[in-house]
């Protein structure tokens, strides 16, 4: 599971709860996540961090995920 430094513990406790079963969470620097979500099966992170008010960046966070585009 990857997020971001910082994250709402009600994002990511559900998931560092479950590391007897082998899931772990990794922390990815902002900006650094929309580049590396495709090698992760789960992405949790809120789309505006309180701490600090940045915002991710959902666009590119799609891109990634999504793989390239085919055209018809």
């Amino acid at each position: 599971m990857a997020t971001v430094p910082g994250e709402y513990t009600s994002v990511t406790f559900p998931f560092a709860a479950q590391a007897a079963r082998g899931v772990s969470v990794t922390e990815l620097p902002h900006g650094q996540l929309e580049s590396s979500a495709a090698d992760f099966d789960v992405v949790a992170v809120s789309l505006v961090q309180s701490a600090d008010g940045a915002l991710l960046d959902v666009e590119s966070l799609r891109r990634s995920v999504a793989g390239p585009t085919r055209s018809r």
